[in-house]
């Protein structure tokens, strides 16, 4: 058994060590998926939900997502940046931890993609499919409340009770899936294989470990509450959408592999400051 404790130091101790290199890594992609990927959609929505005239559910659905007609593309852009660079970043942590090297170059770039690109595309295919079920179920929900309740203010109460209530659902799926990724790459099993196997694994910790992707967020979180109170505009909410997006990819994948090595009992020679095999070539 293992709890958030065991788990939140070391992952913020490789955060502070390794993040910002990850970060800057990763940042270009989020902001330009932020296009078509808004994090932050209910939170925004909740915050305009009384300065909103007409509720139906293509005009609230592309709200939420932030779609914008002009700049679509530049979100789908970002989308495919986006896996690659969760490809790089498998290779570039897992690395680390295994042989105490870590290197983003394009050397082994390359590499990196042959070895994890399929793997990067499956989780955050799933990962996006499942935050936007997320989002369709708030805006079916929030119809609902309308339609039913006289009074908004009773709707609306009704409706941050749903978001509370599907976002406890939608870490609670997130951290389930966390062991998915390390165990179809490091273990040769099928996507459902992986997942079962990273449930067994995780099983009795899952909310725990969430709340332990949950904390490199809240200063973020913060900030976006803010935007939604004081609308400070539309890049804004663009610039954080695509911050949080960075930090979730690095946050994530860093817990990812913290708690794989530790269930799996593997050494991790990155806490040792030893680098072998430094002149492997491989991933």
């Amino acid at each position: 058994m293992y709890g958030s404790g065991k788990h939140l130091k070391p992952m913020m101790k490789y955060l502070k060590s390794k993040g910002l290199p990850l970060f800057l890594l990763a940042i270009i992609p989020s902001i330009l998926t932020s296009f078509i990927v808004s994090p932050s959609s209910m939170l925004y929505f909740l915050c305009d939900y009384f300065k909103i005239e007409s509720f139906d559910f293509t005009s609230i659905y592309l709200k939420l997502v932030n779609f914008d007609s002009e700049f679509y593309y530049i979100g789908i852009i970002g989308v495919v940046l986006y896996v690659l660079v969760v490809a790089i970043m498998f290779g570039t942590v897992d690395r680390h931890m295994r042989v105490g090297e870590f290197t983003i170059n394009f050397h082994r770039a390359k590499a990196r993609l042959n070895y994890n690109l399929l793997t990067a595309l499956k989780m955050t295919c799933v990962i996006v499919i499942v935050f936007e079920l997320y989002n369709l179920l708030n805006v079916g929900f929030a119809l609902l409340w309308v339609g039913t309740f006289v009074s908004k203010p009773t709707a609306f109460v009704f409706s941050v009770t749903i978001f509370v209530i599907t976002s406890f659902a939608l870490l609670v799926t997130y951290s389930s899936m966390l062991l998915w990724p390390p165990f179809m790459l490091h273990t040769g099993l099928t996507s459902v294989g992986a997942f079962k196997m990273g449930i067994r694994q995780n099983v009795g910790n899952i909310i725990r470990v969430g709340g332990v992707m949950l904390v490199p967020i809240i200063p973020i979180f913060v900030l976006m509450l803010l935007n939604g109170i004081l609308g400070w505009g539309n890049l804004v909410r663009i610039l954080l959408d695509g911050i949080c997006l960075a930090i979730l990819a690095v946050t994530y994948i860093v817990l990812m592999y913290t708690v794989f090595y530790d269930v799996t009992g593997t050494e991790r020679l990155d806490l040792q400051n030893k680098n072998i095999w430094s002149r492997n070539k491989g991933v």
